[in-house]
């Protein structure tokens, strides 16, 4: 039998002691590391650091993984009648007369800035928020929390485009005697590629992987025709190709994922994507929907939707493929089309009356009827949708489709 002493209890007494006083320490260290865990965001994001920006930032930190669909779909808001509605990151972005605000339902406003611009646009790629205006030689460009980058041109900005890889593209009217200018940016806007054009450029367009550009430029012929030149440049290599074909300056161009449709003023036509530009496959518009143009246009995957108005107030919609098959083609009886937007495998079609969801293989997969309140917008990021009005915005997801709901 082994006898304890009163030295031996006081030494292991000693001992559970000190690792009392080392576990009580620890703690004290990791709650005074979470203590000055947020003065140090701040400090390090400098001064437009807020606390809403904090917020936002670990809005979506919860140890529940499914908080994310119990939190609801509708972010409230008030917004000017004539406010244009855009995604950023899932989030939707409201584009006034004044400025320019980023939603979040979990933080509320996010961003909140006052442009300048008297008419302002807007272009919304997977980095940045791109706002500009015609009458000015500026883009200002923001991120969720703060204004990031304002881009000075030598001339009026015209349009803005953008591509999945961080690459965007302005397109501007110099003062140097050109009629138009595009400049190619990356994600750190330093410029890697400028072209100046003798032709009034009337669209751009980036590849989804950011190396190709395409535009669309505008001008008449010696006989008095009406001309569009179409061009797709390299912008590692500055290599280019091009080609014209009749039509009005509403000649379109625009990548699906393996090739470049050009939408015309009676139909559309099918390139290869590189700089080779063969034609692959043309179609008239009177062939495929029997309205004889195309209102509004949609690229989801390497497909083509074609929305067009009879003018009667029937809508139809095409569905075309890049490799030459028209998967759907059908009519809207006493529908008109308002808006047309990418959605996943989907193109989301808002109509006066109802949501469509239309794919390539299905045609339309489904539809529900446009909940109520003021929503006159449909806007995407590609991976999510909402409807949004003047008061609020709503996100589009299964549970709106009655058959979905079922499933």
């Amino acid at each position: 039998m082994v006898k304890i002493t009163k030295e031996d209890h006081v030494i292991y007494n000693g001992d559970n002691y000190r690792l009392a006083e080392r576990l009580r320490l620890a703690r004290y260290v990791v709650l005074l590391l979470l203590v000055l865990f947020i003065p140090a965001v701040f400090l390090l994001s400098g001064e437009d650091m807020t606390e809403e920006h904090f917020r936002y930032l670990i809005r979506n930190i919860d140890f529940n993984p499914d908080s994310a669909l119990s939190s609801g779909n509708n972010i409230s808001y008030e917004a000017d009648t004539d406010s244009r509605y855009a995604l950023y990151r899932g989030s939707p972005v409201i584009l006034d007369d004044l400025r320019v605000r980023v939603m979040d339902n979990a933080s509320g406003v996010t961003l909140s800035d006052y442009h300048g611009f008297s008419s302002a646009r807007m272009v919304c790629s997977d980095r940045y928020i791109f706002v500009y205006d015609t009458s000015f030689d500026y883009v200002k460009v923001y991120n969720a929390f703060t204004s990031v980058k304002t881009l000075e041109f030598p001339g009026n900005v015209m349009s803005v485009c953008a591509s999945d890889s961080g690459n965007f593209a302005v397109s501007f009217i110099p003062d140097d005697g050109y009629y138009t200018a595009v400049s190619v940016f990356d994600d750190s806007f330093s410029e890697i590629r400028r072209v100046s054009k003798y032709k009034n450029v009337t669209g751009i367009d980036m590849s989804p992987d950011g190396k190709l550009l395409a535009s669309t430029s505008a001008y008449i012929s010696e006989d008095g025709s009406m001309y569009t030149e179409v061009s797709v440049l390299d912008v590692a290599t500055a290599e280019s190709s091009s080609f014209d074909v009749r039509g009005s300056a509403g000649t379109r161009a625009g990548f699906t994922d393996d090739s470049l449709a050009v939408i015309l003023d009676d139909g559309v036509r099918f390139y290869s994507s590189d700089l080779s530009v063969k034609l692959t496959h043309s179609y008239l518009f009177r062939d495929i929907s029997g309205t004889g143009r195309a209102d509004f246009y949609a690229v989801t995957g390497n497909s083509l939707l074609l929305f067009s108005d009879d003018g009667a107030g029937n809508g139809s919609i095409t569905v075309i493929s890049s490799d030459g098959e028209i998967f759907s083609d059908f009519s809207l009886e006493d529908e008109k089309g308002i808006y047309s937007v990418s959605f996943g495998k989907y193109a989301c079609v808002m109509t006066e009356k109802r949501l469509l969801l239309v794919s390539a293989a299905e045609g339309i997969s489904d539809s529900a009827v446009i909940p109520d309140g003021d929503f006159k917008s449909l806007v995407s990021d590609g991976e999510t949708a909402y409807l949004a009005g003047d008061s609020g915005a709503m996100r589009v997801d299964e549970s709106l489709f009655d058959s979905r709901q079922q499933k």
